[in-house]
């Protein structure tokens, strides 16, 4: 069941069905799009760390400045941190816009269903 889709600045998207989050490029990373049942998807976007907690209720993904960041590594866990990175305006754009088109478009009734 798809639950999230992360898009990157130089490289293919990388889902749930594609491996755990843990297993997920690191760096690069522009906007993550998330299921999120009262409001179909939210799309994480312009984060310095995007942070994953297979715990947390969902939202699973969190987006942290550095401060937040250091926060939470001193918490006790493992820790999935993903790290954003800057990209041409054209390029950040043309992300966006495949992001935003997949949330709409993903009827993500698998996720409804379960």
């Amino acid at each position: 069941m798809l639950q999230w889709k992360i898009f990157y600045e130089d490289r293919e998207p990388f889902s749930n069905l594609d491996g755990e989050a843990w297993d997920a490029p690191k760096r690069g990373v522009q906007a993550v799009v998330e299921f999120v049942p009262s409001v179909k998807y939210i799309i994480h976007k312009k984060g310095n760390h995007y942070v994953y907690q297979d715990d947390w209720d969902i939202p699973k993904w969190r987006i942290m400045d550095d401060a937040g960041f250091w926060d939470h590594m001193f918490e006790p866990g493992l820790k999935c941190v993903l790290f954003g990175r800057y990209a041409s305006n054209v390029r950040y754009n043309e992300i966006l816009v495949a992001a935003k088109e997949f949330g709409q478009k993903e009827t993500w009734l698998a996720c409804e269903q379960e």
